[in-house]
């Protein structure tokens, strides 16, 4: 899944984010991470966490995963 997004950032360069890919409240994707300053001073800021879960809720009319999943963690990567 490619997601492009905006955030805000707190005092100490740390991120929340959650969507509703599905638009229900029982399907969502989330989590928080912090950006680390580049070594060489640079604008390249990067993040690395295992703090985001994707979930979804069972739902039988839904083409895929229909019995849901979840909650799964996952990986963030990101460069600016």
């Amino acid at each position: 899944m490619r997601v492009t997004s905006s955030l805000n950032l707190d005092a100490a360069l740390g991120c929340r984010w959650m969507i509703l890919p599905y638009q229900r409240a029982n399907a969502w994707l989330g989590g928080q991470w912090l950006l680390r300053a580049p070594a060489d001073g640079g604008l390249n800021w990067s993040s690395q966490s295992d703090d985001l879960l994707w979930t979804k809720d069972a739902n039988p009319q839904d083409a895929s995963f229909p019995e849901g999943f979840g909650p799964i963690p996952m990986r963030l990567q990101m460069q600016r």
